[in-house]
């Protein structure tokens, strides 16, 4: 059966999709070669179908840009704010 890796949520740069090949599968595990894994760990996630995999990419992406642009907001106001104090 197929199964289709991703990284977790911490993956790095570059978000790839890898298909795999496994012996047998249960809700939380799969095994490849004999040994078994998780499906979802912090670092890596199984999924089912590559839309599946695509869709948590792209959830984990837009996720990380919303932070990001959160981050720059408050850090445009703190700026701001240096910016206006005076000497007094």
């Amino acid at each position: 059966m197929k199964f289709y890796k991703t990284g977790g949520r911490r993956w790095g740069v570059e978000p790839n999709i890898y298909t795999i090949e496994a012996e047998r599968a249960t809700d939380k595990s799969i095994w490849i070669n004999g040994r078994r894994l998780l499906k979802s760990t912090e670092f890596e996630v199984l999924h089912s179908t590559w839309q599946e995999a695509y869709d948590f990419l792209l959830s984990v992406a837009t996720r990380k840009r919303d932070n990001a642009r959160g981050n720059l907001d408050r850090a445009e106001n703190v700026l701001k704010l240096v910016k206006e104090m005076r000497k007094p």
